[in-house]
């Protein structure tokens, strides 16, 4: 086990502005026993601008037009990418909320192309690879995806992938602990040997 490179913010130091702006979250699913409190903690080293930062993402969520189930389909499958266990973990809960079955959890790893995936699924999940492996979304695939989603509705895709590359990054770099009793990404082959062969060349 790595030792965190910086040292969270106990919860009993947490600003309660802070903390009243988490309780803006939709869901259950990122509160509670579930709640990212180590990475939050670390954020919140950065006093003058945590306060900004939780400002955007708890908004965004809030008035994301992209439903909740394709958001956390998405998120997990960025944690794959970025093998982190923190933000696979942590999602796992809202992404049962929000409708996906562990079944569909134990699938995100592998095969986009199971036909388990709905086609709307399976173009979401292509997208989200381009845009993590190639930094870009290929014309084909954005015709696909326009087809599913409308302009606000991608919007939000971008910035869901944004954000959760940055806390993909932030868990990593930081070396951000695990809190006990959250799940880690199941110890099996990396989706990027199965995404490079498919989607990887341009």
């Amino acid at each position: 086990m790595k030792e965190p490179r910086i040292t969270p913010l106990p919860s009993a130091e947490m600003r309660k502005d802070w903390l009243d702006t988490l309780d803006k979250l939709p869901g259950n699913g990122l509160k509670g026993k579930h709640a990212p409190v180590n990475v939050l903690g670390t954020l919140m080293k950065h006093t003058n601008l945590i306060g900004h930062y939780l400002e955007y993402w708890v908004s965004a969520k809030n008035v994301a037009e992209l439903n909740a189930r394709a958001q956390e389909l998405i998120i997990l499958r960025i944690a794959i990418h970025y093998d982190c266990d923190y933000v696979w973990g942590h999602h796992v809960p809202p992404a049962l909320e929000s409708g996906l079955s562990r079944g569909e959890i134990a699938l995100i790893p592998f095969d986009i192309n199971a036909e388990d995936w709905s086609s709307c699924d399976q173009v979401l999940l292509k997208a989200t690879d381009e845009l993590i492996l190639n930094r870009a979304i290929k014309d084909g695939t954005w015709g696909e995806l326009s087809t599913y989603l409308s302009e606000h509705e991608c919007l939000d895709f971008i910035h869901l992938v944004t954000q959760y590359v940055f806390f993909s990054s932030v868990n990593n770099t930081f070396q951000v602990e695990l809190e006990p009793g959250i799940e880690r990404i199941p110890a099996e082959d990396n989706v990027k040997t199965i995404v490079v062969a498919g989607f990887g060349a341009n």
